[in-house]
């Protein structure tokens, strides 16, 4: 077993893709790869609404 950062960067890296699959496998049982595509851009579109007033904020002087 290994140790360390990079130990920790495997395990992470497990639970990352056992999540993702437990989030795409629904989408893709329903309507394939076009419902996946759509679920994520709406995801990664709504993230952006609402990020983008916080991002402004940052950003003004």
């Amino acid at each position: 077993m290994s140790s360390g950062f990079g130990g920790f960067l495997v395990s992470a890296t497990i639970v990352t893709t056992g999540l993702t699959g437990i989030w795409a496998w629904p989408a893709v049982q329903d309507g394939g790869i076009q419902a996946l595509t759509t679920q994520a851009s709406d995801l990664y579109r709504r993230a952006d609404l609402r990020l983008r007033p916080a991002i402004s904020a940052l950003q003004s002087p």
